[in-house]
């Protein structure tokens, strides 16, 4: 009889344990498919990933957002407004929007390493200078 009620209770408390868990997947993904979330926090440790700890540049991020990217990668870390500074400060250069991607291995040890960086629609530009050479260029978009 005892054994009954404990193996009851337990299987109560399971029941109850998966579906909150269930619950809190559902509020997550509508969340996160309602719009992008603001992960202003996590920027710093962004800018620091992403900038050579034996380089003099630097890069520089105004806000990082988690958006829905879509079935095939799921999540998304969308930072805007990228800046790549030398060791003067001066601006070598300024990305509209990049998607990053992170390792969760990484995570798991409390680093951010991201896997993969794409540039989000570029707007690139193509000058002939006048001794004939190309000088390739990201426009700023207006």
């Amino acid at each position: 009889m005892l054994i009954r009620r404990t193996t009851k209770i337990f299987l109560e408390f399971l029941a109850g344990l998966v579906a909150g868990s269930v619950i809190l997947l559902i509020v997550g993904a509508w969340w996160l498919w309602s719009g992008p979330i603001p992960l202003t926090f996590l920027t710093p440790y962004i800018e620091d990933a992403l900038s050579p700890a034996d380089s003099a540049i630097a890069v520089e991020i105004e806000e990082t957002q988690l958006q829905w990217a879509g079935w095939q990668r799921a999540v998304n870390l969308r930072a805007s407004e990228v800046r790549v500074l030398d060791s003067e400060r001066r601006v070598i250069a300024e990305l509209p929007e990049v998607s990053l991607g992170l390792s969760l291995r990484a995570m798991f040890r409390a680093k951010i390493a991201p896997t993969y960086f794409e540039i989000v629609r570029p707007s690139i530009s193509v000058v002939r200078n006048q001794d004939g050479a190309f000088a390739i260029g990201f426009a700023k978009s207006v």
